[in-house]
């Protein structure tokens, strides 16, 4: 997708910020997910982590969708 100024959207520094940012999130995600897991493998409980998991992937959908309709309102 082209920005207002002819360049590809990502070349905007504020898109590749939010890019980067959400990337960073999804990561740290997904990171958390697997410290449950494992926790749930060795026969502890769901913690507080699946509460968190629950809310930040809610959160990071949205920021998802966010840059989607960013994206698409160039067209």
């Amino acid at each position: 997708e082209l920005g207002d100024d002819g360049r590809p959207l990502i070349a905007d520094p504020m898109f590749k910020r939010k890019v980067a940012e959400l990337e960073i999130d999804l990561t740290a995600l997904e990171f958390t997910e697997l410290r449950t897991l494992a926790g749930e493998a060795a026969g502890k409980g769901p913690g507080p982590e699946s509460s968190v998991l629950k809310i930040k992937g809610t959160e990071i959908q949205q920021r998802i969708t966010e840059l989607a309709l960013e994206a698409a309102g160039h067209y």
